[in-house]
């Protein structure tokens, strides 16, 4: 994957659905982290259906539930330009500039833990980056009833995006495929599940 230079604004986007584990708390730690290691101009953002003072706040149009909410990360003039998104429980520990300014104009994580019987899992979308321009019709093809036609919004997305580039290997790990560790020379570790960066001793 190549990497481009610009001087435009980058978007930083989260989201915070309501009825989950997640408090605007773990928006600010998320925000932390993006503005130590992000070196490019960029507003941080947060999809939410919560009010907090953390950040700019998106409000959510739909309810829809859980990780579903991520589909609006892609309503048709939301954003412009590039934009970066990452799940509220990844630990980010080395400058992710490289990862949201790629050059391929939609790019994502690829699954480090397919789910037997889910045979469309391709991706993980705890980490994404694409171009505002590319990727409309994720939302604007998205129906409540595909909810129960697949596994979760990533197995959605890959259908949507079936020539996405995916991040360098080593670049980004996984907690769990890495054998419960964190790869000292990995710019973020995602965690699916249990437990989360927090629940570490070691970790931020």
């Amino acid at each position: 994957i190549q990497y481009r230079e610009s001087s435009d604004m980058l978007t930083v986007a989260c989201v915070l659905k309501s009825g989950g584990i997640y408090t605007p708390k773990h928006v600010e730690r998320l925000r932390d982290q993006v503005h130590a290691n992000l070196k490019a101009l960029h507003r941080f953002v947060c999809l939410t259906d919560i009010q907090h003072k953390i950040c700019e706040n998106i409000p959510l149009r739909h309810n829809w539930p859980g990780w579903w909410s991520k589909i609006e990360l892609f309503t048709p003039g939301l954003f412009h330009g590039r934009v970066g998104y990452f799940d509220l429980d990844t630990l980010i520990q080395d400058d992710i500039t490289p990862l949201i300014t790629c050059a391929a104009p939609f790019v994502i994580c690829r699954d480090w833990l397919p789910i037997k019987g889910h045979g469309k899992s391709k991706y993980n979308s705890s980490i994404m980056a694409w171009n505002a321009d590319v990727a409309d019709h994720i939302y604007s093809n998205f129906t409540p009833d595909l909810m129960t036609q697949y596994h979760g919004d990533q197995d959605y997305i890959a259908e949507m995006m079936p020539k996405a580039a995916v991040f360098p290997i080593g670049t980004i790990s996984s907690w769990k495929a890495s054998g419960g560790r964190i790869p000292k020379n990995c710019r973020v570790c995602v965690f699916t599940g249990h437990p989360k960066p927090w629940d570490l001793p070691h970790a931020i």
